[in-house]
């Protein structure tokens, strides 16, 4: 379970304030962990969790801008403190490089062709994950695992669709994501998987 506090707004209490400047020396705060731009109207949720300050925009979904309705906001800071209740907030976020080795460690013990399948699947995530839809690399492995969104997984996934693969190798690589990202939830690094289950693809798999 993550250690929460409140950020006070108290002058004893100003090194948890939003002090930085930039966004943060522009907001005020409207209520416990809510917080509002005072130019734009958008709101931002501020949270310390073991010690370490967390400040979000606060939007409906990441590919949308900072909402400015105060019933919304409220509800998705609600929905962002429980997630954060479940996050291990003292063993800190780590990057997707280190869940990687993390997640060879723990296979070891698996059969010689398992891991050596598992270690095709790294490799080519290692070289491909992060990548846009033209194939742009956006991010690589030293992402941090809490900043990988749902559409990252299913970019990768649709590349590996089009790439002409057997419909039983884009299934493993389907599987290696969803035990990825288990362990990290299981390990409290994230409280939800950026894996979703979707409909099998039919187009571009050779049989």
């Amino acid at each position: 379970m993550a250690i929460i506090s409140g950020v006070n707004s108290t002058p004893s209490n100003t090194a948890q304030r939003p002090t930085k400047k930039g966004t943060r020396s522009k907001l005020e705060r409207v209520a416990e962990h809510l917080y509002r731009h005072k130019v734009n109207g958008t709101y931002y949720g501020i949270i310390t969790v073991a010690g370490k300050l967390k400040v979000k925009a606060i939007r409906m979904s990441e590919d949308l801008a900072p909402t400015t309705d105060r019933v919304t906001a409220n509800r998705v800071l609600r929905t962002w403190q429980d997630d954060l209740a479940r996050v291990d907030g003292t063993a800190g976020d780590i990057r997707i490089e280190a869940l990687l080795a993390k997640f060879e460690g723990i296979r070891a013990g698996k059969a010689d062709q398992t891991r050596a399948t598992e270690a095709s699947m790294i490799k080519r995530f290692k070289a491909d994950f992060g990548r846009n839809a033209e194939g742009q690399r956006v991010f690589g492995v030293d992402q941090m695992v809490s900043r990988v969104k749902p559409s990252d997984v299913s970019t990768r996934l649709a590349g590996i669709a089009k790439g002409g693969v057997r419909h039983s190798t884009y299934n493993r690589f389907r599987q290696f994501l969803r035990q990825l990202f288990l362990l990290a939830v299981n390990d409290g690094v994230i409280s939800k998987s950026p894996f979703i289950e979707d409909a099998n693809l039919h187009g571009g798999f050779h049989q």
